[in-house]
C-alpha cells in the first residue's frame, strides 16, 4: 500500500541464541514468549552493522501498528538509495519511538482490527482439517460453517424453551 520499492532484509525466529540471523537484518523478529517478539532495526542491508532492539516485548498484534508509521516515515524522509535499515539507523531508536507514539491511527493504511480466534486441541484440528479436505474448503471455513449451524440449532433450542 506504500509502494516502498526498495527491498528490506527480515528475519523471524523463535531461537534467543539468533539461529535465523535476525540481529543483521534491518527488521529482526525474535521470539519472546506466546505471541511476543523482541523487535529488532537497524542493521545495514549489506550485514556490516548489527540491528538495536527497537522493542523489547512487541505483541503480535501490535506489529502492524508499530512498524506501519515507521514505512510511511522511511518513505517519506529517506535519502537516495537509502536502505530501510540505514534510514533506522540514522533517525535513531528515540526518534522512531516519537514516530510510532505520534502516528494518527485514522491515517492507517492497514486494518488493524485483529481477527477472533479460537483455539482446539491438536486432534480437534487434524480431524478438521482432514474433513476440510474432503470437502475442499479451507479449515477456517469449514469450522465457520460447523459453528455456525451449531450455533443457529443451539438459538433454536433456546428460542423454543421460552
Amino acid at each position: 500500500k506504500l509502494r516502498i520499492r526498495t527491498p528490506i532484509t527480515t528475519r523471524m525466529t523463535g531461537c534467543p541464541n539468533g539461529c535465523a540471523r535476525p540481529y543483521v537484518a534491518e527488521i529482526g523478529l525474535v521470539g519472546n514468549g506466546p505471541n511476543m517478539y523482541q523487535l529488532w532495526l537497524g542493521a545495514s542491508a549489506n550485514q556490516t552493522r548489527l540491528a538495536w532492539v527497537f522493542q523489547e516485548r512487541m505483541n503480535l498484534d501490535d506489529f502492524e501498528r508499530t512498524l506501519e508509521p515507521i514505512f510511511i516515515e522511511y518513505k517519506k524522509s529517506k535519502r537516495r538509495a537509502e536502505s530501510f535499515g540505514d534510514f533506522c539507523d540514522r533517525a535513531g531508536k528515540e526518534e522512531l519511538e516519537r514516530v510510532v507514539n505520534e502516528f494518527d491511527p485514522s491515517q492507517s493504511l492497514v486494518k488493524t482490527t485483529a481477527k477472533p480466534r479460537v483455539s482446539v486441541t491438536t486432534e480437534t484440528m487434524d480431524r478438521l482439517t482432514r474433513i476440510s479436505d474432503i470437502r475442499g474448503l479451507s479449515p477456517s471455513k469449514l469450522a465457520n460453517e460447523i459453528l455456525e449451524q451449531y450455533i443457529d440449532s443451539l438459538e433454536t433450542t433456546v428460542h423454543a424453551q421460552k
